[in-house]
């Protein structure tokens, strides 16, 4: 309808143009452990990961979905920290690029607490149970090891050219070179590179280099 088209036009001329970098204050965690943030006068929620609360992230917009109120950017770097934020914590150099963690730069029990209130707002939204029927949430159970406590972890590489099935026959094409082996880039169906993990058990940690090899 007319009305709908004017809504949609003023709703795309306020939002900055795709590709383009803005600020962002970071208001709320997603289940999936992104930033959820927003902009003053508008009611646009902006997901922006490796962010926390009370961040003023920098980030590079590159898709706004119009219908569901939301825009996806990537994080460049932060205008002004959250008290939460302590980036002294982050102990693995790919943090911020590897999709693996998102929690690296909070205090362990603010960690925990994010974890709990994932599940409350998971029952809240989802669940479709009265109030009085929803279990109340225990506190997450903690762990003694922050790092080297995972005892698995799956390293991906891609194949080949010509690895994927098709019709028409595999030409079985070898390694141009040793491809890219370790976890996905945030927000990407692409491979980064990791020579190791410091999440990993000493002994997960030593498997991983003996199979890089």
């Amino acid at each position: 309808t007319p009305d709908e088209s004017t809504e949609q036009e003023t709703t795309e001329e306020i939002l900055p143009e795709q590709g383009t970098e803005t600020e962002v204050e970071i208001l709320e965690l997603s289940s999936t452990g992104d930033g959820l943030g927003m902009k003053d006068g508008s009611d646009q929620v902006y997901v922006v990961p490796f962010t926390v609360p009370g961040d003023v992230a920098r980030v590079k917009v590159y898709r706004h979905l119009l219908h569901e109120k939301q825009t996806l950017a990537d994080y460049i770097s932060i205008a002004k920290p959250s008290p939460l934020r302590d980036d002294s914590r982050i102990k693995c150099k790919y943090f911020a690029s590897c999709g693996g963690c998102q929690f690296q730069m909070l205090d362990y029990a603010e960690q925990l607490k994010l974890k709990k209130r994932v599940l409350e707002k998971a029952y809240l939204n989802f669940s479709n149970l009265a109030g009085e029927l929803v279990p109340t949430i225990q506190d997450t159970i903690g762990s003694p090891l922050q790092y080297g406590y995972r005892t698995k972890l799956t390293p991906h590489f891609d194949g080949p050219p010509g690895f994927r099935p098709s019709k028409k026959k595999n030409p079985g094409l070898p390694f141009p070179k040793c491809p890219d082996i370790g976890f996905m880039r945030k927000g990407q169906r692409k491979v980064l590179d990791i020579e190791d993990c410091p999440i990993g058990t000493e002994a997960v940690r030593l498997g991983m280099t003996r199979e890089r090899e």
